[in-house]
């Protein structure tokens, strides 16, 4: 019998922080540490994946997302491996600030970001300061491949954070942008993805803790494929 080669992922948000709770732009720039109810929930993450062996285990090097990542590989001894790849979309000058903020001095611009289409959205940058999907693609999916390749035939625990999470929804044929859209999806704190990758392409087996995603092909076929 052949061996399956790709490379099963599990792609998963951190747990909750204060400023989660207060709904501030928390994004690459902002090291923002897990609150209680944080570090609770990364304790029953790590037990409901409790029957998942980990060959290796990558987080964000953001603390929310690393102490995440601890819980899980504390057990498993294994070392958390960290890079500045994973980290949050950049914000810019909005990090810290509550989303009612961006959405209010960026109202035209997000009026006109909403009528482009889906293949302009990913190259269209909201403000100078915050990182567009097009440049979310160049640092979280080049990663993720280098990944896939040296872990073939292996299962990993990637630790990201939401915006990232939102925008592989995206790119692994979840939905439109206006599907994902942030009023209609909401990714839970420890949600995850689970994946598998020959090093190129990523098709989707699974889904957890994420609410309101339209209709797609049965799981269990996990046909959604990116290229």
């Amino acid at each position: 019998m052949k061996k399956d080669l790709n490379c099963v992922m599990y792609i998963a948000r951190h747990g909750e922080t204060d400023w989660n709770m207060k709904k501030l732009l928390m994004g690459g720039g902002s090291d923002i540490p897990l609150n209680q109810n944080g570090e609770q929930q990364a304790k029953e993450l790590s037990e409901h994946l409790d029957d998942i062996h980990f060959d290796a285990i990558f987080s964000s090097s953001l603390e929310r997302a690393t102490k995440t990542a601890e819980y899980v590989a504390l057990k498993r001894k294994l070392a958390v491996k960290t890079t500045e790849a994973l980290k949050e979309r950049r914000f810019g000058p909005y990090e810290g600030k509550h989303y009612s903020v961006l959405n209010n001095e960026l109202k035209d611009t997000l009026e006109k970001f909403d009528e482009l289409p889906d293949e302009e959205k990913f190259s269209f940058k909201l403000h100078d300061g915050i990182e567009s999907d097009e440049e979310l693609e160049a640092r979280v999916i080049t990663y993720l491949r280098e990944v896939s390749v040296a872990y073939q035939g292996k299962t990993v625990l990637i630790l990201c954070h939401g915006a990232i999470m939102r925008f592989l929804l995206w790119k692994f044929g979840m939905g439109t942008y206006k599907q994902l859209d942030y009023d209609v999806v909401e990714i839970h704190n420890t949600a995850y993805i689970k994946v598998r990758s020959d090093g190129v392409d990523f098709f989707v087996d699974d889904v957890y803790r994420i609410e309101g995603l339209p209709e797609w092909r049965s799981l269990k076929s996990s046909k959604h494929v990116v290229v």
